[in-house]
């Protein structure tokens, strides 16, 4: 039994190896260094210094001559989502709706652009600092949420088109 699992495991690893597999991050697509080349400008507030941390991080970009230019609009929205019979929202949802564009810092030509959702949800406790915690936490994580998906579609992007 265990000789006919070898020989199977064996035959799956030469059959995925042939299948064109890359992973998205490698060395060889480009997609690693088109993001880390990313400047970020988010504007100003709470919400935009958020994103802006998130999408740092998660873009890595530490570059000191960037080649690209990403620019956001970012809209929040508050969504009661659990009312009591006395009509006081005990629950919100938090939507950070960012629209996106991604430019070349040398021409200032625009290369894509798209638009993301982040989400987060907090209960409300009866404590007042505790609620303004509350919110504030669920806004940054709403932050990473989009600065997530941001960061995919800008990866798709660069492996579509191929980065330097």
């Amino acid at each position: 039994m265990t000789r006919i699992a070898v020989i199977l495991a064996s035959l799956a690893a030469l059959g995925l190896s042939a299948c064109g597999f890359q992973p998205l991050y490698a060395e060889r697509t480009g997609v690693a260094s088109g993001l880390s080349g990313i400047a970020v400008s988010t504007g100003e507030g709470r919400p935009a210094y958020s994103l802006n941390l998130a999408l740092r991080d998660s873009l890595g970009n530490w570059d000191a001559d960037p080649r690209y230019r990403l620019e956001t609009r970012i809209d929040m929205q508050r969504r009661a989502q659990s009312v009591t019979i006395a009509d006081i929202a005990t629950r919100y949802e938090i939507l950070m709706d960012v629209d996106y564009a991604l430019f070349d810092a040398r021409t200032g030509e625009r290369l894509t652009r798209g638009n993301v959702i982040g989400d987060s949800a907090f209960d409300v406790p009866s404590d007042p600092y505790g609620a303004i915690r509350a919110e504030q936490d669920s806004e940054e994580r709403a932050a990473r949420d989009a600065a997530s998906l941001i960061t995919m579609e800008l990866a798709r992007w660069f492996r579509e088109n191929e980065a330097p």
